[in-house]
Order: C-alpha cells, then sequence, then structure tokens
C-alpha cells in the first residue's frame, strides 16, 4: 500500500484537538518512498525536533488539524517520490479529503475531516538539502501558520553522523 503514514498519533481520526496530546518525536531518519513520515492529525502540544527526511512519498511532516505543534530541526534532502513539493506540509483535513491516512495492517483509515484548522504551529531550523532551488513549504488551508522558503545548504558528512542511532534526548514539550 502507497501513501500511508509511518508515525500517525493515536486519536488521528477524532474531531476537533481530540488527539493525542503533549508528546514529540525526535533524532530520527526518514527514508520511505512509498509512505508519509510523521502526521499529528487532531494533536495538540506536539513537539517535532532534529528530523531527516530522504526520500519520502509526499510529505516527510504533515501537520494535519492539529494545533500548538513545533518543528524545531528538519532537513529535507527532497521532495516526494509521488510528485509533491512540499517535504513538509501544514494542513487541515476538510469534508471530502481522500488524504491523510493511516494503515493498520487490515483497513486505511482517514483523519477525521470535519475542517478543524491547523493553527499556532511554528517550524524552526529548516533546510533544504538539494542542489536544486529551495521549494516552498506548503501550508494549504491552515491558519496561524505562515508561509516561507527553506534555505539551500549542503550538509557535511560529519553533520549527518547526528542523525544515525546514537539515542539522544528530545527537548521537554
Amino acid at each position: 500500500m502507497v501513501n500511508f503514514t509511518l508515525i500517525p498519533n493515536r486519536g488521528y481520526d477524532e474531531p476537533k484537538y481530540g488527539g493525542s496530546s503533549n508528546w514529540g518525536v525526535c533524532n530520527i531518519r526518514i527514508d520511505a518512498p512509498e509512505a508519509n513520515g510523521i502526521m499529528p492529525a487532531h494533536a495538540k502540544s506536539v513537539r517535532l525536533e532534529n528530523i531527516y527526511g530522504d526520500r519520502i512519498y509526499y510529505h516527510h511532516i504533515d501537520i494535519v488539524s492539529s494545533k500548538n505543534v513545533v518543528v524545531d530541526g528538519y532537513w529535507a534532502t527532497r521532495g516526494g517520490e509521488g510528485n509533491s513539493d512540499a517535504p513538509i506540509q501544514f494542513d487541515n483535513q476538510t469534508e471530502g479529503t481522500t488524504a491523510n491516512g493511516v494503515w493498520d495492517g487490515d483497513s486505511y483509515t482517514l483523519a477525521a475531516n470535519d475542517g478543524t484548522p491547523t493553527s499556532n504551529c511554528a517550524l524552526r531550523t529548516s533546510q533544504s538539502i538539494q542542489q536544486t532551488a529551495p521549494r516552498t513549504v506548503s501550508t494549504s488551508t491552515a491558519t496561524g501558520t505562515r508561509r516561507s522558503r527553506l534555505k539551500t545548504a549542503i550538509l557535511s558528512a560529519v553533520n549527518t553522523r547526528r542523525f544515525g542511532l546514537i539515542p539522544a534526548r528530545c527537548s521537554r514539550i
């Protein structure tokens, strides 16, 4: 199955901000050309820190109908294999949306499509690690977010070591 989410939260299919709150993910590398990465959906008070995105189907991070989400430290080598020009996206799940789902091994379930806005979210310390022009961060119809440009940079081999399997502590939420 293509286009499922690797790391969803509990309650992604709950209305409003009824999903999991006060959680985070840090210090990981996402390399999944047939899936999407992290999808906080209908969540609140989430911190994503030091996320390194390599191959992906659409988005390494897709913040869907959530509030108070901070992404601090995000590096992307490319956009999606599924012709996505947004390796990170701030989104909301409106009625009729057929994306933003979770595959549980038996069935594909979409995030609740009640139109809950994405609000009060921040993207800090982000870079596009590619040799082409920088890509625009997609904000869809989210509220409380700003359209910004990812900076172009080359990450040295020394810096890529920080994304290995060495455990590190996340900041407090």
